[in-house]
């Protein structure tokens, strides 16, 4: 059997792009907070509830940056690969063990970040590798001998559309709890309840993900129904 694990310097290159996409988060957090003072119709003159909104949102920021860091040091300490003759099992942080036979996958691509993605006859076992994995090309030579691997580009467009989601979500919440016109708030609103309400029932399908994870997700349902009840109030209130 052949064990994979993550190189450290690839890994060092990939915490680094983590924490720069967080970064780049920051003003996003800043001007979604001066877009809820400005709707919210607070006195130009007092600054002091867009102070504590932005400064609650950079501390926000400030711990998402320390907690995502703690979760990849743990992530990078438990991610295996392992293939032998007639399968592969995955060993990832927070996932159960996946082992995936040879005779169920029905298809190995390899996608433009240097992952490779394996696909099963159950749709929801899909598995893509990382893509600082030691020996990419052992591991690429052992992937060839349980299914040809073919270049999926369509990968990347994917990763996009699922940002620009995140976005027209929060544009969604913002809409919902700021914005007095119902035209705008109550679609924005169900947008948002929406997707979350989408992500959870996938989440909570998915047999890789870890039963700690699932768990995590019934938060979800704080956010869900204060959207619900900001549309009601748009629309009867």
């Amino acid at each position: 059997m052949t064990i994979f694990k993550l190189d450290p310097e690839k890994y060092k290159v990939f915490k680094r792009k983590a924490f720069l996409r967080t970064i780049m988060l920051f003003p996003v957090y800043i001007i979604i907070a001066i877009a809820i003072n400005i709707s919210s119709g607070t006195d130009a003159g007092d600054s002091n509830i867009l102070f504590y909104l932005i400064l609650f949102l950079i501390l926000s920021g400030v711990f998402s940056v320390y907690s995502n860091n703690k979760q990849l040091n743990k992530f990078e300490a438990l991610y295996r690969i392992k293939i032998d003759n007639d399968k592969i099992i995955f060993h990832q942080f927070k996932f159960n063990d996946v082992q995936i036979g040879k005779d169920e996958i029905t298809g190995i691509y390899a996608l433009p970040n240097g992952n490779f993605r394996i696909t099963t006859n159950d749709p929801k076992m899909t598995i893509n590798t990382h893509p600082s994995i030691e020996n990419a090309a052992e591991l690429k030579t052992l992937l060839s001998h349980f299914s040809p691997i073919e270049p999926l580009n369509h990968a990347k467009r994917k990763v996009y559309l699922q940002y620009l989601m995140v976005v027209l979500v929060l544009l969604g919440m913002i809409a919902a709890f700021s914005i007095n016109n119902p035209w705008i708030a109550v679609p924005g609103g169900l947008l948002s309840a929406g997707y979350l309400l989408y992500a959870f029932i996938i989440i909570q399908r998915n047999p890789v993900i870890g039963s700690d994870l699932k768990q995590k997700t019934w938060w979800f349902i704080l956010p869900f129904l204060a959207l619900l009840f900001a549309v009601f109030s748009k629309l009867f209130l």
